[in-house]
């Protein structure tokens, strides 16, 4: 048996429990007057409240804060953010609260849509587009980063497939800009590498890896930054990241386009 089979029969088993509790919770709220159990026995979860929201109403989020929601199949969630003059980016923050042994805790597969409104308060649809799977059982957060126009505002729509009824937090944070790297110096069984400075950063991460070997990451505060002990006549990938922190949680940027050196 597949475990995607596993998976459907455990759902299905949770779902049958989950209409007798709600039956149970809609008879004992009917009979005792309790509003609050039969309005839990029509959601089926008392966890997580959702509110209803559409293109023309959607649930505003302040930047670099986190909402609770639930992900309901081929239902469409739409929140709005605005951003500010900074430069910098912007990073969607989509997290899984399942639980390890819940149905709801595998394979999801998440649509995100991100559309500017116009100043005669339309969009224009379908500005950004990402479609992808998250697999919690690799990863619980999928993290994406967009460039987007200072002091304008957004509307973002999450539509999910597959499974429902997923609990998550999503949000939308600003990031420092991806440093672009300006110069690789091969030199004697090293590397130095040059990159723009980024005003927001802190901090900065250099990776380099060779051909079939994994990202070995270095740290530092300065723009310029040599990378010892590599093996000589090698081709080596580097890339650049910066670091900055935002209610002193250490947020990145997206990576930098990998440049190649083959050292001396």
């Amino acid at each position: 048996m597949s475990n995607h089979t596993k998976i459907s029969m455990k759902r299905t088993l949770v779902k049958l429990g989950s209409i007798m509790m709600a039956v149970v919770l809609l008879a004992v709220g009917v009979l005792t007057g309790d509003v609050g159990l039969a309005a839990k026995a029509a959601t089926g979860d008392a966890a997580v409240q959702v509110r209803k929201t559409t293109m023309a109403d959607p649930e505003n989020i302040a930047l670099n804060k986190s909402v609770a929601g639930a992900l309901v199949r081929d239902t469409m969630h739409y929140y709005s953010i605005t951003t500010d003059n900074k430069n910098v980016d912007y990073q969607f923050e989509l997290h899984n609260d399942a639980a390890a042994d819940d149905p709801d805790f595998s394979l999801l597969k998440i649509n995100i849509t991100v559309t500017a409104f116009r100043a005669d308060g339309k969009y224009d649809y379908n500005q950004y587009l990402v479609s992808t799977w998250v697999d919690p059982q690799k990863s619980r957060t999928f993290l994406q980063t967009f460039s987007l126009k200072k002091n304008t505002r957004y509307l973002i729509e999450l539509k999910p497939f597959y499974y429902s009824d997923t609990p998550y937090h999503f949000g939308v944070y600003q990031v420092s800009k991806t440093p672009a790297i300006k110069k690789v110096t091969p030199k004697k069984a090293k590397a130095k590498v040059k990159f723009a400075k980024v005003v927001s950063a802190k901090s900065y991460e250099i990776a380099v890896k060779k051909k079939g070997g994994s990202w070995k990451t270095y740290k530092t505060k300065k723009t310029t930054y040599t990378i010892n002990k590599l093996k000589s006549k090698k081709k080596y990938w580097i890339r650049v990241r910066s670091v900055s922190a935002i209610n002193g949680v250490k947020k990145y940027s997206a990576w930098s386009k990998a440049k190649t050196v083959k050292v001396k």
